[in-house]
């Protein structure tokens, strides 16, 4: 009567359906427009990470961080 509630992580049994969390990945389809969406959001997060690294060399530049960078590196020498 009393029987143990599955975890959501587990696999059900006598189906392929597989859980993890709340996900269900019984019904997944791959087309076109999805590996465009994945080429899209990949594109996307690698011109955010351009963009980011360009504002972080010109705020270091204006705060003149590299003028301390080249005083280390010539007391190291030194």
């Amino acid at each position: 009567m009393s029987e143990k509630k599955q975890s959501t992580s587990e696999q059900s049994q006598g189906s392929s359906t597989i859980r993890f969390w709340k996900w269900s990945f019984e019904n997944v389809e791959i087309n076109f427009r999805t590996v465009i969406l994945f080429c899209f959001f990949i594109a996307i997060s690698g011109i955010m990470a351009i963009v980011l690294f360009i504002v972080f060399l010109i705020i270091t530049i204006k705060l003149e961080l590299f003028e301390h960078v080249k005083q280390l590196i010539e007391a190291i020498k030194a």
